[in-house]
Formats: C-alpha cells, sequence, structure tokens
C-alpha cells in the first residue's frame, strides 16, 4: 500500500486543456473520488496516474517514488475500467488468474488467491463456469477480481459500475466498499455519480474545467461547498438557487427576490465584507426546506404546490413562489397540486453566493 501524490499536473490536447495544474494527495490505504460531469478531466487524470497518458507538466508519486516515466505495469497499480473485456476461451478461474500467471506466480500461490478473491467477491462457485454462463455483474467482479488478485498498491477504477441496472449497481457498490475496507488498499475512484462519491469514499476531489474546485470529506461537500458549481452538483434533488438583491432600510437588510423577500440582518455585516456586491445567490436544499403547519411560524413565504413526487414515506413537493420554483425534500403529508402553503427555510442551513464570482459567502 502507499500514499499517492500528484502536484501541477497538466494535460492538453491540442489548444484544450484536460487538466489544469491540479495537486491532490490520498493517503495511504484512503478510498477517494475524481467527481465531475463529463469532459471535467477526471479519466484524463486517472489516466496519467496509470501511465497510459503522459502528462505535459507536473509530477506523479505512488509511496515515494517518482513514477512520471513509468511504464503502467511497473506502477504496481490495479485497473479496473467502465468496459470490461473477458478472454472468450478462459472460465472464471483462469479469468482471474490470468494476470498472476502473466507474472509467473507458482501454481500454489495463484490457486489461494484466486479462491480468496472469488470468495470476497461472492463468485466462488462460479470458478469453473464460462464467460457465456455470466450475467453482466459476474463479469464485472471478474474484471475487480484481476485488479485484486495482483494485491498492487493502488487500485485505480475508472467508472467501473456504469454499465449495472440500479439494483446490481447498489449491490456492487456495498461489495467494493466492503473490500475496499478490508485490503486498505490505496483507491483511486472515477465517478460522474455524486451518489456513489458521498457512499463510497473518505474524500472527493470535484473537478470541473479541469480543475479541482473543492477536495474534501463527503460531509463537508454538502455542508460546506466552496461555489455554486459544487453546491448544485453535490445533492439529490441538488439545491435551490434563487437570485436576489440585497437591499437595507432602517429596519433590516433583506435578500430581494422579487416575489419575497428574507430577512439576513444577523448575517448583513458577514455579507457587505465578503461581497462587494449586492447581487446575490441565496441556497437552500430540498430537505432544509419544509411546509409550514403553523401560522406563527417564522420567516413564512407564500408558495403553492405543483408538482408532487411521492417516495414512500417521504415527498418531493415542486413549489411556486411566484416566478421561482423550488423543491422541498420532506416528509409525506396531504398536499395536491395548487394547493396554498406557507414555506420555511432552516435559517441555520441557508448558502449566500456571490452572483458574479460564485463564491460562498455564507
Amino acid at each position: 500500500m502507499a500514499r499517492v501524490r500528484i502536484e501541477k499536473l497538466t494535460k492538453s490536447f491540442g489548444d484544450v486543456v484536460a487538466v489544469d495544474a491540479i495537486s491532490a494527495e490520498i493517503a495511504d490505504g484512503e478510498f477517494m473520488c475524481l467527481l465531475g460531469p463529463s469532459g471535467c478531466g477526471k479519466t484524463t487524470t486517472l489516466r496519467m496516474i496509470a501511465g497510459l497518458e503522459q502528462q505535459d507538466e507536473g509530477d506523479i508519486y505512488i509511496g515515494d517514488t517518482l513514477v512520471n516515466d513509468l511504464p503502467p505495469k511497473d506502477r504496481d497499480i490495479g485497473m479496473v475500467f467502465q468496459f470490461y473485456a473477458m478472454y472468450p476461451d478462459k472460465n472464471v478461474f483462469e479469468q482471474i488468474a490470468f494476470p498472476l500467471r502473466m507474472r509467473k506466480f507458482p501454481r500454489d500461490e495463484i490457486n489461494k488467491r484466486v479462491r480468496d478473491v472469488a470468495e470476497m467477491l461472492g463468485i466462488g462457485e462460479l470458478l469453473k463456469e464460462p464467460v457465456s454462463r455470466l450475467t453482466v455483474g459476474d463479469r464485472q467482479k471478474i474484471e475487480i477480481g484481476r485488479a485484486i488478485v495482483r494485491q498492487p498498491q493502488v487500485y485505480l477504477l475508472d467508472e467501473p459500475l456504469t454499465n449495472l441496472d440500479a439494483k446490481l449497481r447498489a449491490h456492487t457498490r456495498a461489495d467494493l466498499k466492503r473490500i475496499q475496507s478490508e485490503l486498505k488498499t490505496t483507491t483511486i475512484y472515477v465517478t460522474h455519480d455524486q451518489l456513489e462519491a458521498m457512499i463510497l469514499s473518505s474524500r472527493i476531489a470535484i473537478m470541473d474545467k479541469g480543475k479541482i474546485v473543492q477536495y474534501d470529506t463527503p460531509d463537508r461537500l454538502y455542508e460546506r461547498p466552496s461555489d455554486l458549481f459544487v453546491a448544485g452538483f453535490v445533492g439529490t434533488p441538488p439545491m435551490n438557487f434563487v437570485d436576489c438583491t440585497l437591499t437595507h432600510d432602517k429596519d433590516a437588510c433583506r435578500l430581494d427576490a422579487g416575489d419575497f423577500k428574507y430577512d439576513v440582518s444577523d448575517m448583513a455585516e458577514l455579507i457587505r465584507t465578503s461581497s462587494p456586491g449586492s447581487e446575490l445567490i441565496l441556497g437552500i436544499r430540498p430537505e432544509d426546506l419544509r411546509i409550514a403547519e403553523r401560522p406563527s411560524d417564522r420567516d413564512r413565504i407564500d408558495g403553492q404546490v405543483d408538482i408532487i413526487e411521492p417516495l414512500g414515506s417521504r415527498m418531493i413537493v415542486n413549489l411556486r413562489v411566484g416566478k421561482h420554483y423550488l423543491k422541498a425534500n420532506t416528509r409525506a403529508m396531504p398536499l395536491q397540486a395548487n394547493q396554498k402553503v406557507k414555506i420555511i427555510f432552516d435559517r441555520s442551513r441557508i448558502h449566500i453566493f456571490d452572483k458574479k464570482t460564485g463564491s460562498v459567502i455564507v
């Protein structure tokens, strides 16, 4: 096992900067996710760490070894790709054993490692089965098994669960988390699925346009996003955003959204010192927005139910507040379309962003 360190890693394809001078350190035994939309540079970053792409600038360390010029086979990594590759003439045992045979491991060692890995993945009874009889999930487990069986210093996984259906994906995700916890091998996992990243990783590097915009724990990313991009990318449903203008009068400081005003007098000094402009964005997560049940509730906003999305014991309520549309993730309650309601924001959990820079203020 080993830590991984990248320093000012840069890669361009023609005039397009795919990865823009990023730096990060992944601790020994850590499960870290590179998360972001398509084209943000996360897979290119992984491929540079693997040695499949040559960086234009920057350094890559695995352990204390600078691996810039080492070929992939000498970096002591195990890779799992989105599109698995099977050897059509080999059974499950031979598929998993292949990397060990290529490295001329002793037969007894191969037998032990393959059987241990197969049991860990829950495919021990399939070792004699041909590829043609395998499910998609079993084939993906073989791909993971080939990476594990070598016992490399680092695992690099590039969206390995994308092609699985929702139920199988959830099951395999749980298997991956359990296996990594047992093996404690440094793991870098690429995904565009923020739920997957939040569940699996101890830290997440969120990438946008070739840069790491925030690198933190899942809880911190959710609770304290650094900017509008992170706030909107992390969370399901995503955060509600409302364009506002900061207004002052002798009695209060408010965020004026046109169709409603929100009192932020207790935050006025922080807002004034953090943002030179008056154009702001108010952010509130759907689970921090609720439907008022008592007329005396503070900070009520007049709204109207638009669409209800039932989720069993909970529901997503789509609300109209003038020209604004908000989502509330709340417990199931008797509501119907076009019903007028009062909306409450949890004041301790609102976010305020500078509209011009996108940076967080509160």
